[in-house]
């Protein structure tokens, strides 16, 4: 703990005071890139997933779409062979 203006300045000429400040930017700063790139990250994760509901929403109408399609000619078929 720095008491005086004295003792802060002799902390601030210390080569070990100045180092671990260098080391503490240096975390700072890797941190911070760190956080930005997990942004752009969980962004890009938003973006794929929002896409990703659309393309299963489009799959399921078609898929909808062909089994009415199959049942229908199913039952033209069935309807062809059992009629009087």
């Amino acid at each position: 703990m720095v008491n005086s203006h004295k003792d802060f300045v002799e902390k601030l000429q210390d080569p070990t005071y100045e180092n671990e400040s260098k080391i503490n930017r240096q975390t700072v700063d890797g941190l911070k890139n760190d956080i930005d790139r997990l942004d752009e990250e969980v962004s890009n994760l938003k973006m794929i997933n929002s896409e990703h509901k659309k393309l299963n929403g489009q799959l399921r109408k078609q898929i909808e779409k062909l089994e009415k399609e199959l049942k229908d000619k199913s039952e033209a078929s069935l309807m062809k062979y059992h009629t009087p």
